[in-house]
């Protein structure tokens, strides 16, 4: 999971890595955090603190992954849930009926075993 603005500073380009990891089977998931057209800047910086989208729905894209945005700390907090379930539980039908039987005759086998000791069968 990658949580970012989207903007590349430096270093290799995001989404050429994002192909090369895609193509190797593993996701990524990105979750975009920032504003755009607000005036603000990147603390510490003279960097305009705006959100790429469309780069990180590419990267998403690239590597079979899904794109959020969060605007606020729930959103965020939802979006790290969904991904969380997503990527962690294995959904799988799960046939329980031969253990329910076995169940089923071991207790009507022990009813009758103690019915039996206890004489209340002639």
């Amino acid at each position: 999971m990658l949580l970012t603005d989207g903007v590349n500073n430096r270093g290799v380009d995001p989404q050429v890595s994002s192909q090369q990891i895609g193509a190797r089977g593993i996701t990524i998931s990105t979750v975009g955090v920032g504003t755009n057209d607000s005036g603000q800047l990147i603390p510490g910086t003279s960097e305009p603190a705006e959100i790429d989208e469309d780069a990180l729905r590419a990267i998403a894209s690239n590597a079979g992954g899904r794109y959020a945005r969060a605007g606020d700390a729930g959103t965020l907090r939802d979006e790290f849930r969904r991904l969380a379930f997503d990527t962690v539980w294995e959904k799988r039908r799960v046939d329980a009926s031969l253990p329910f039987a076995f169940g089923g005759g071991a207790l009507v086998l022990l009813t009758f075993l103690a019915g039996f000791g206890l004489g209340r069968f002639p």
